[in-house]
C-alpha cells in the first residue's frame, strides 16, 4: 500500500466520474480515458466486475463482500476485502454515506456542487468525504499583494500602449456566476439552465435502453424499405416537396413540418439521455450557415458505450420511424389530395435528414458516434488544432518571422494521430464545400425566392399577395432567428477582437477566429490522451502500465 493510511468507508461507491466499463472479456477500464486517472484491471475470473458493481453506495463493506462471494463462492473473503481496500486507496471510491461538512451552508452545497464533482474526478487521494478539497479551499487564507500576476501583466501592457477588453471579461465572469462580490456587493448566483421537458422522468422512458428496442425499431423501417422496393412509386422525389404552385404556402408548411420533425428528432436524444439519468436540455445553435436544434447530453460520457451510442443514434431512428410511418399510411390507406401531399413531404423531409448527419465536420450525430468508436475525447477540437498547426506552418514558410504552432497530434498514440489527421481533412473539405454551396446555390436560390415573393406582392391578385407576404415573412423570420442565435454565441468573442482589445498574431488568428465563429464552443474533458495507464496501488489486482 506504499504507506497509505487505511481509510474506512461506511458505504463505498465508485465515483460516477470513474465509472468502469469492459474493454474486453477479461479487462476493465476505470477512471475514464485521461492520463493520470485512467487504469485497466485484469479480471479473468469476473469477480472484480462483480465487486465494482456491488460498490454502488447502497451497501456496507460486509454486505459488499457477501454480494461478491454469493456470485463467486470459491473466492476467499480476504481477497475481496483486499480488493475493496485497494480500490479505496487508489482514489476511485468515495463514501456515499459521508455527511456534508458542518462548515458549509445549504447555499454553499448548492453553489459548489459542480466544483466538487470536478475535484472528485481529478483528485485521486483517498478521502473520507469528496467535499474535503472544497472545505480546504473554504478555510484557506489568501493575501493579495499589488495587482497580482494577471493584473501586473495587464498593467505592463497598458503602460506599453496595449489595451484589453477587461470590462467584457469581468462581465462574462459575472454572468457565469464566478464572482462572489463586485464593489463589495454580493452577487446573486445565476440559476442553472433548466432541463427541457422536466415532467419527463427516467422511469417514463427507461424502456428505451432495453436491448430489444433497436431491433423493434428496425422492423417497420425494413418493412417499408421492402415495400418501397416492390412499389418504387412510394419513394418521395423532389416534386414531393414542391406540392403546390403557391411557393409561399409550400415554404411555410414545409418549414413547419421540418421544425416538428426536428423537435421529434431532439426528443429522441432527450428521452434516451433522461432514461440514462443525465441532465438534458434542448437549445438553438448554429453550424456554419445552418440554424440547428441541439440537445445537451454531455453527462453521458460516464455511461456505458451501448447507452451512449443509443443516445447518439436516437434522433436518426426517430427520423426513419416517422418517414416509415408516413409511407406506410400512403401505401395502406392510399389517401389523395392535401393529405397525401403532406404525408409525402413528411416522408421526404424525414429521409433527407439522414444525409445531413453524414456532415460530420458540423458535429452531427454520426460525428459523436465516430468520436466514441475511435475513443477520442474531442475530435473536432483536435482536428481544428491540427489545421491551425498546418496553417501556421505554411505562414511560417512564407514569412519566417511568423509564429509557428507545434503539432498538437505528436503527444497522441499513432492510432489517434491518424484519426485526428484524417478528420482534419474531412473538416477542411467540408467547410470549403459548405461555403461553396452557400455561394453557388443557397444565396442565389434565396434571392430568387425573395424576388419572386416581391413580384407576387406587387401583383393585384389577393392570393398572390398573401402568398408573397407569407414567403417573405418565413424567410425574414428564419434569418432573424439565425442572426440572434449567432450573435448571442459570438458577441463576447467579437468584442474581444474589437480595435480596443488586445490583438494576436495574424494570419493564424484569422483561422482561429473562423473556427470559433463557425462552430459552437463546447466544454470538454481534458484534451490530453491516455499515453500511459495509471498504476493502481498494491493489491490483488493485476496491474499493467504500457504506452
Amino acid at each position: 500500500m506504499h504507506g497509505t493510511k487505511r481509510l474506512t468507508m461506511s458505504r463505498p461507491r465508485v465515483k460516477p466520474e470513474h465509472a468502469p466499463y469492459r474493454v474486453s472479456a477479461d479487462r476493465i477500464r476505470i477512471g475514464g480515458v485521461s492520463y493520470g486517472t485512467a487504469a485497466e484491471i485484469a479480471d479473468p475470473d469476473g469477480w472484480v466486475w462483480s465487486l465494482l458493481g456491488a460498490m454502488d453506495g447502497t451497501r456496507e463493506p460486509d454486505e459488499i463482500v457477501t454480494a461478491v462471494l454469493r456470485s463467486h463462492p470459491g473466492l476467499a473473503e480476504g481477497t475481496v476485502r483486499a480488493g475493496t481496500q485497494q480500490l479505496v486507496s487508489s482514489g476511485y471510491v468515495e463514501d456515499a454515506g459521508a455527511a456534508y461538512p458542518d462548515c458549509l451552508t445549504e447555499r454553499d452545497i448548492q453553489r459548489y456542487d459542480r466544483a466538487v464533482r470536478y475535484y472528485r474526478w481529478l483528485d485521486m487521494t483517498p478521502r473520507a468525504s469528496s467535499w474535503d478539497p472544497q472545505v480546504l479551499l473554504r478555510r484557506a487564507t489568501v493575501t493579495v499583494l499589488g495587482v497580482g500576476g494577471t493584473g501586473g501583466v495587464a498593467a505592463l501592457a497598458l503602460a506599453a500602449g496595449t489595451s484589453y477588453a477587461i470590462g467584457d471579461f469581468v462581465a462574462e465572469l459575472d454572468d457565469m456566476g464566478f464572482l462572489d462580490s463586485v464593489g463589495g456587493k454580493a452577487r446573486i448566483e445565476p440559476a442553472r439552465p433548466p432541463q427541457s421537458i422536466r415532467w419527463l422522468k427516467p422511469g417514463h422512458v427507461s424502456w428505451l435502453l432495453h436491448p430489444a428496442v433497436p431491433y423493434a425499431a428496425a422492423v417497420p423501417v425494413l418493412a417499408v424499405a421492402a415495400l418501397a422496393a416492390a412499389r418504387p412509386s412510394l419513394i418521395p422525389t423532389f416534386h414531393s416537396l414542391a406540392w403546390n404552385r403557391h411557393s409561399g404556402l409550400v415554404l411555410a408548411i414545409n418549414v413547419a413540418i421540418s421544425w416538428v420533425l426536428t423537435g421529434l428528432h431532439e426528443l429522441g436524444h432527450l428521452a434516451v439521455g433522461r432514461a440514462a439519468g443525465v441532465p438534458t436540455r434542448i437549445s438553438l445553435s448554429t453550424r456554419m450557415q445552418f440554424l440547428v436544434v441541439q440537445t445537451d447530453i454531455s453527462g453521458l460520457w460516464a455511461a456505458r458505450r451501448r447507452t451512449r451510442i443509443t443516445a447518439y443514434l436516437a434522433g436518426m431512428t426517430v427520423d426513419l420511424l416517422v418517414a416509415s410511418g408516413a409511407l406506410l399510411i400512403v401505401a395502406l390507406a392510399d389517401p389523395h389530395g392535401l393529405t397525401r401531399a403532406l404525408l409525402s413531404v413528411t416522408a421526404a423531409l424525414g429521409i433527407l435528414a439522414i444525409p445531413f448527419q453524414f456532415m460530420v465536420f458540423t458535429r452531427t450525430d454520426l460525428y459523436f458516434v465516430i468520436q466514441d468508436l475511435t475513443k477520442s475525447t474531442s475530435l473536432h477540437a483536435d482536428g481544428a488544432a491540427y489545421l491551425r498547426h498546418l496553417f501556421s506552418r505554411a505562414a511560417h514558410a512564407a514569412n519566417p518571422a511568423a509564429a509557428r504552432r507545434p503539432d498538437p497530434t505528436l503527444p497522441q498514440p499513432r492510432y489517434q494521430r491518424r484519426v485526428i489527421r484524417g478528420y482534419s481533412a474531412v473538416l477542411v473539405t467540408g467547410v470549403i464545400t459548405c461555403v461553396a454551396v452557400e455561394a453557388v446555390f443557397f444565396i442565389p436560390s434565396g434571392l430568387t425566392l425573395v424576388w419572386h415573393a416581391i413580384l407576387e406582392m406587387c401583383s393585384r391578385a389577393p392570393i398572390a399577395i398573401a402568398d408573397g407576404v407569407t414567403a417573405l415573412t418565413v424567410i425574414v423570420f428564419l434569418l432573424l432567428v439565425r442572426l440572434i442565435i449567432w450573435w448571442r454565441r459570438n458577441r463576447s468573442f467579437l468584442r474581444a477582437q474589437s480595435p480596443g482589445a488586445r490583438s494576436t498574431h495574424l494570419p493564424t488568428a484569422a483561422f482561429s477566429q473562423f473556427c470559433r465563429m463557425a462552430y459552437p464552443t463546447t466544454l470538454t474533458r481534458s484534451a490530453s490522451r491516455l499515453t500511459t495507464k495509471r498504476n493502481i496501488r498494491e493489491g490483488p489486482f493485476t496491474r499493467e502500465n504500457r504506452t
